[in-house]
């Protein structure tokens, strides 16, 4: 029987479906864990049906409407592991641009709040980068940069995680300015994210080992961290 052939873009976004597996068991971590555990989680691949954690428009829209923040995390975790987010971007870009018109209510409060658009942001560059052109990709990015440093901890955390999924060279100057504070927390999302960057190298992690102070474990959380990054480098790395 003859095979139809898997469009292009499903299969990229198959493979960065993959990727993310591999990632979010370490940044939960990085958000939820306690500081020893952060300091020796490593990224492994899950199996195989969690890559099919997959959520639809609907689902997403009632978790928002119970304006719990780690339900509405959850959800937002669970679009990231969907290979196939067709469904789910055109909603995604509308409570962006707080286009709630014909939706269930949902309160504009949460709807206009850092936390939650921070995770628009990181899911709508991420299906951007899987090839979902999107016209705002550059808004959302400027975004993210505005708020590494924000006094909520929460939202400059994933903002500077979001820098990691980014994978852009520019940004390597600005995490290593916050990994410099040493701030608790911070500094951990920041290594990950410097650390992630496809450009950055053996010797660049070794400097920034000696950079740190050494309080807090710091310089062998640079050191570990690189080592747990390996296989999601060499993922994400290829080209």
């Amino acid at each position: 029987m003859a095979q139809c052939p898997v469009p292009a873009s499903v299969v990229v976004q198959a493979s960065r479906a993959r990727a993310c597996v591999l990632l979010l068991p370490l940044l939960h971590c990085l958000t939820a864990c306690s500081p020893r555990a952060v300091d020796t989680v490593a990224p492994a691949a899950a199996p195989i049906s969690t890559m099919d954690e997959s959520i639809t428009p609907r689902e997403f829209i009632a978790a928002l409407q119970t304006s719990n923040l780690d339900k509405i995390i959850v959800a937002a975790n669970r679009i990231k592991r969907t290979a196939y987010q067709g469904e789910l971007l055109p909603l995604l870009r509308r409570l962006w641009n707080a286009d709630v018109e014909g939706l269930p209510p949902l309160d504009r409060n949460l709807i206009a709040s850092k936390r939650l658009r921070i995770e628009l942001a990181d899911i709508l560059i991420q299906a951007d980068r899987n090839g979902s052109k999107d016209p705002q990709v550059a808004e959302y990015v400027r975004y993210a940069r505005e708020l590494v440093n924000d006094e909520d901890v929460d939202v400059a955390r994933q903002a500077i995680l979001v820098l990691g999924n980014l994978q852009d060279p520019s940004d390597m100057q600005r995490l290593k300015s916050i990994i410099l504070l040493e701030d608790k927390a911070t500094f951990r999302a920041a290594v990950n994210s410097f650390e992630r960057i496809c450009s950055v190298g053996e010797a660049d992690v070794q400097q920034l080992a000696e950079s740190v102070s050494g309080r807090d474990d710091s310089k062998s959380i640079v050191l570990q961290t690189w080592t747990a990054l390996r296989q999601l480098r060499a993922e994400t790395c290829k080209s």
